[in-house]
């Protein structure tokens, strides 16, 4: 039933970047990572079996349109912008912050920053050891040897194929094949993914995150994210169930969120989320695509999640076309993560996306589901805590956020008006016993706790 609702002698000169690493204060630090060159690629490599791959990106219209090479040599790791790229004025920087659009060789070690932008294209977890199933190869100390094996069905708009290779269009599956599977046979599993993924002929590595999950199109051309039940979860149709009314929580707080549906089968329950970054208008197999980048990207990795939502906001008040908005929207995401127990709030659950005409934008808000285990201490610190909150900590991060004390007041009130539905339509969705019992007590905490200690 279906309801609607990623050289040696060589004269070089070092060209200063500034990469998105940053101290508590907030204070940005800076690297040389960059140097001009017009000498190719190739010869930056020392090893015979050096690796090169061409960078392509999609634009709005689905053209694929080659961005520059990066080459892989030996856990060493090089890219450069093409020059066409270069001198085309629709071109921009893959990375706003670590790859500048400029010319020059970047160098790094295998998709650690300023290249983490490519590490973005590759699935995470679940849709890697597919992806090494398939190949027949282990990725896990040297992911870069992912890259020319994703597919351009892939989350964003940066690709990459062997050089000289055109980009090949992706082999889009009908969402209405997988609906028909659902409704015609009770005894279709989804919780074992790699067997409905075989039998649909889908990758499978379509997008990252421990979660099975793979993109479909429907009879209107729509991409849509169907993200599958995990064998882990306490009740098949808990985490699609919680995360849609996650998203109904978002929507109410005024944070953009994809469309939704809820794929039933049997007592199993499935999420599709419609794709945002897909530019729906473009008429072409690839599809429009809308640069993703995300936050985990803008920091200079995982780790920099230790300086809390409001050292993370220097970077996206950097880069934003509207960091005023986007810093209100930033601080309503911390709310509602926050009332939800989302504990999963790591820099790779934040992004922002390439408008069109305004640039790069907080993303919709997506992955929101509170802990079902009832675990209640968060990746990501809040006024220097990561559980037990109290509202002077709330109050206090949106001020570092640069958000007015008037409007965070009526943000936090807001948030916890809604708080309560929350609580009371997921207390109806079998398997959230822990989670409830946490939501329940971070909403006392929050209510009742006058200060920090």
């Amino acid at each position: 039933m279906l309801h609607l609702l990623g050289c040696p002698g060589l004269e070089v000169r070092a060209v200063r970047l500034r990469l998105a690493s940053a101290s508590p204060s907030g204070q940005i630090r800076v690297k040389n990572c960059c140097v001009k060159s017009d000498f190719p690629l190739k010869g930056w490599c020392s090893s015979m079996a050096a690796k090169i791959l061409s960078v392509w990106t999609i634009n709005f219209s689905g053209s694929p349109v080659l961005a520059g090479e990066f080459a892989i040599d030996s856990g060493r790791t090089f890219f450069q912008y093409d020059r066409a790229y270069l001198a085309n004025r629709d071109s921009f920087a893959l990375d706003p912050v670590n790859l500048p659009l400029r010319p020059g060789v970047f160098r790094g070690r295998g998709l650690e920053s300023p290249f983490l932008v490519f590490d973005d294209a590759l699935p995470d977890a679940w849709g890697m050891a597919i992806l090494e199933k398939r190949c027949r190869k282990q990725f896990m100390y040297a992911r870069e040897l992912a890259l020319e094996h994703i597919d351009t069905s892939g989350v964003g708009c940066v690709f990459f194929s062997k050089p000289g290779a055109a980009l090949m269009p992706p082999r889009w599956v009908p969402l209405s094949v997988l609906d028909e599977c659902l409704n015609e046979s009770a005894a279709f599993e989804m919780r074992d993914a790699e067997a409905v993924f075989r039998y649909l002929a889908v990758s499978g590595t379509s997008a990252g995150g421990a979660r099975p999950k793979a993109s479909f199109v429907d009879d209107r051309g729509v991409v849509w994210l169907v993200k599958f039940p995990s064998r882990l979860d306490p009740d098949r149709r808990a985490n699609a169930l919680v995360e849609y009314q996650g998203i109904r929580f978002a929507a109410s707080m005024g944070l953009p969120v994809p469309d939704a549906r809820i794929l039933e089968s049997g007592e199993t329950a499935s999420l599709a989320l419609r794709r945002f970054d897909i530019a729906d208008h473009a008429d072409s197999p690839f599809k429009g695509r809308h640069g993703l980048i995300s936050f985990r990207t803008l920091a200079g990795g995982m780790e920099q999640a230790r300086l809390g939502y409001e050292g993370v906001g220097v970077f996206l008040r950097r880069v934003s076309a509207d960091p005023v908005h986007d810093m209100l929207l930033f601080f309503r995401h911390l709310l509602l993560n926050c009332f939800i127990v989302n504990t999963d709030d790591h820099l790779k659950n934040f992004s922002l996306l390439r408008d069109e005409n305004r640039g790069w934008r907080f993303s919709p808000a997506y992955d929101l589901v509170g802990n079902l285990w009832g675990m209640d201490t968060h990746t990501m610190p809040v006024a220097g805590r990561r559980a037990d909150f109290v509202m002077d900590d709330l109050r206090m991060a949106g001020k570092e956020l640069g958000v007015s004390a008037g409007t965070v007041d009526e943000e936090i009130a807001r948030a916890l008006d809604i708080a309560g539905n929350y609580l009371e339509n997921i207390s109806a969705i079998p398997g959230t016993g822990q989670l409830c019992s946490a939501v329940e007590k971070r909403l006392k905490g929050i209510k009742n706790g006058a200060s920090s200690s």
